[in-house]
Order: C-alpha cells, then structure tokens, then sequence
C-alpha cells in the first residue's frame, strides 16, 4: 500500500475546507433570505389576526356602548 505524499494530502484537505467554507457562506446566505420571509410573513400574518380581531369584536358588539339607542 503506497500512502500519498504529505503534500496531495494537505492540498486535499485544503480543498475540502475550501468547499465547506463555501456552503457555509451559501448556507448562511440562503439563512438571511429565509429569515427575512419569516419576519414578513409574521408581521403579516399578525397584521390580519389584528384585523380578525377587530372584525370579531365589532361583530359581537354591533352597537357603540356611547351611542344611544335609535328609539331615544
């Protein structure tokens, strides 16, 4: 069994680190684009429970509390 030289080996493992400093890099990159859609999506996603919210409450009390009632 012959074994490499220590240089093709180092070389190697530089290649491979070189690699996965690039997918991290790439990684990290689609991470950023994800997390900023989260953020979107929760700010929005929240917006329309707000909405809900208001609608719900409006449809369960019809009537102003303040307003008098169309008979007075």
């Amino acid at each position: 069994m012959t074994e490499k030289p220590l240089e093709d080996r180092v070389r190697h493992l530089e290649e491979l680190v070189s690699y996965q400093e690039k997918l991290l890099e790439d990684l990290n990159a689609i991470l950023i684009v994800q997390r900023d859609a989260h953020d979107e999506l929760q700010r929005r996603f929240e917006l329309e429970v707000g909405r809900l919210d208001a609608r719900l409450e409006r449809q369960a009390n019809p009537l102003d509390p303040n307003e008098k009632p169309p008979h007075y």
